[in-house]
């Protein structure tokens, strides 16, 4: 059974907002990054029972979506790290972000099997994400 991590859910919603709060006259605030919202799994397995990170979210037209990244999809590795045992804001700011143009590789799981997906940064609008 999966759980999310209640705060990692929370952090993704307060995070796009204080994105969208640092100027609040443009809706159109960009960034660099894939075009994922995620959240982190409870992993009991762990000793601080930080694991993968679950896409709840693929930002239409998004280096993510182009790649073909679905939501429901577990990313267990970014670069070739484990996502387990690391902090969702580690991961979100030091992992699915970086230099416009640099590339990511993901390994991502989806019905059991795993396939690594290489995915170049772009400018994210957060005006695409899907408030419904």
């Amino acid at each position: 059974m999966i759980k999310l991590h209640f705060g990692a859910v929370v952090f993704v919603v307060s995070l796009l907002l204080t994105s969208v709060a640092i100027n609040p006259s443009s809706a159109e605030e960009t960034f660099g990054g894939l075009g994922l919202v995620v959240a982190q799994i409870y992993d009991q397995e762990t000793e601080d029972h930080l694991g993968s990170l679950v896409v709840l979210q693929v930002i239409p037209n998004s280096p993510a979506s182009k790649q073909n990244i679905k939501n429901a999809d577990i990313i267990t590795h970014i670069d070739g790290a484990s996502t387990r045992g690391k902090t969702f804001e580690y991961l979100i700011l030091n992992e699915l972000r970086g230099p416009i143009g640099s590339t990511t590789q993901l390994i991502v799981k989806r019905m059991g099997m795993a396939d690594t997906i290489s995915v170049k940064m772009n400018r994210i609008k957060l005006s695409s994400l899907n408030t419904n």
